[in-house]
């Protein structure tokens, strides 16, 4: 009784390990992704007629915070406690 418990005990773990190695080969980090194409990149030249939008490669480490400096004065004011939001008015 005994040894047929452990048989069963180590198919199971047998079994586990196959579906984790499984798991591990087909389901990638992206990180050797990531490399291959720094590597590429790097040696590719680039055209910026090819890209639709020219300002793709003006932006630089701060352009998402010049874009929210121009966007600023242009949203709703956020609701607060201490003064409501107002009923929408309707066009009559």
């Amino acid at each position: 009784m005994l040894k047929g418990i452990w048989s069963v005990g180590a198919h199971v773990r047998s079994r586990t390990l196959i579906i984790s190695n499984l798991i591990k080969t087909s389901y990638s980090t992206g990180i050797e992704h990531a490399k291959t194409m720094k590597e590429i990149g790097m040696k590719k030249k680039v055209n910026s007629e090819e890209y639709k939008c020219s300002d793709y490669f003006n932006f630089q480490k701060y352009s998402y915070c010049d874009i929210e400096a121009e966007v600023i004065p242009k949203r709703m004011p956020q609701p607060s406690n201490k003064n409501p939001d107002e009923e929408r008015k309707v066009k009559s």
